[in-house]
């Protein structure tokens, strides 16, 4: 609470000389990467440093972005600051019509296996138990997080089981 009274370089160089060295490495390293950055090297891009700006990035610039409203706190406005300060222009999707995602899902020609966790907050903005998408072939496990046939031998087993015999493989 002290800290908090600072001025702001005072606080900053207070935060360094107390916190362990190690976290100020990754607070250091989140600041380099949360920097405007165009264009990222092949050996950038591999050492995995920039995971987040190069998928922020993507909701910025290719896909827009679901993380707006619901349970997420973060406005639309504020996002759309968000990508202008992190890459220097307005998002495109902010002047794109919203995809129509549950016709462009009713229109699939292929099938397509959805895995979904009843405790995964994705769940909320993705297919749902009981839809009626005819080409989506739909593995639910109530009491799974996110990927959930990740987390245990039976919904992995069931999972590859499902897309076996729809794949053909």
């Amino acid at each position: 609470e002290q800290w908090s009274t600072l001025p702001t370089a005072d606080f900053m160089n207070r935060l360094k000389a107390d916190l362990p060295s190690a976290l100020n490495d990754r607070i250091d390293d989140w600041a380099i990467r949360r920097k405007p950055k165009a264009f990222l090297a092949p050996s950038e891009v591999r050492g995995g440093n920039y995971n987040w700006h190069i998928w922020k990035y993507q909701q910025c610039e290719q896909t827009g972005t679901f993380f707006t409203g619901g349970l997420f706190p973060q406005t639309r406005a504020d996002h759309l600051a968000d990508c202008r300060a992190s890459f220097g222009r307005d998002a495109p999707y902010a002047r794109a019509k919203p995809w129509p995602v549950g016709d462009m899902l009713r229109a699939l020609k292929i099938p397509v296996l959805v895995i979904s966790g009843g405790r995964d907050p994705w769940l909320s903005v993705s297919v749902k138990p009981g839809h009626s998408y005819r080409n989506i072939e739909y593995v639910h496990f109530p009491d799974g997080l996110h990927c959930p046939d990740v987390y245990g031998a039976a919904e992995g087993a069931s999972v590859i089981s499902k897309a076996r015999l729809l794949g053909g493989f």
